[in-house]
């Protein structure tokens, strides 16, 4: 895709039809980043998509933050996985467990033809096509409060100043392929 053009679609089924074809058309393996700030709609649109393209995985970049003030960290965490998973197809990875606080036990990570980066910073990563998730602050705000069974509305400010500053280096939001109103 040209990284000077993005292209505004909503999730209106038409819209993620479209967005669908163009993923299918991609040579394999692909990755795709999906971006934008917490509570914008990126896993929900992961989720969508992948119920219509088989042979994939979702890569969350919380999976590999080290705690609520790693999420550069955990962007980079990623970032390794991916470039290892393109040359070898197969690694060894661990996941963060935010109950316990710690890292949990390793387990091999498989490359799949289709491979969304889901998360806030994922857009810093190369990938063959970029989405950036966009949604009011108040939505977002409720959407959080709503998905999550725990409470981290005093965290939001520090999490999403870490979200800002990786978006003021890499623009995630002005080099997407795609803007999806959400």
């Amino acid at each position: 895709m040209n990284p000077n053009t993005s292209h505004i679609i909503t999730q209106e089924k038409s819209d993620l039809t479209k967005l669908v074809n163009i993923i299918e058309q991609l040579p394999r393996p692909v990755f795709i980043s999906i971006d934008g700030h917490s509570g914008a709609g990126k896993s929900n649109l992961a989720h969508i998509l992948s119920q219509e393209i088989p042979h994939n995985q979702i890569l969350e970049v919380e999976n590999w933050v080290a705690g609520w003030h790693d999420l550069a960290g955990g962007i980079n965490r990623l970032e390794k996985i991916v470039k290892e998973l393109s040359h070898k197809g197969k690694i060894q990875t661990t996941h963060w467990d935010w109950e316990k606080n710690q890292w949990g036990k390793p387990y091999d990570l498989l490359l799949q033809p289709v491979n969304f980066l889901v998360g806030c910073g994922s857009s810093a990563i190369s990938t063959n096509l970029s989405l950036w998730v966009q949604a009011d602050e108040n939505e977002r705000k409720k959407r959080v409060k709503q998905r999550d069974n725990y409470d981290w509305s005093n965290l939001w400010e520090m999490w999403a100043k870490q979200e800002q500053e990786i978006l003021n280096i890499y623009h995630g939001d002005k080099k997407a392929d795609f803007i999806i109103k959400n």
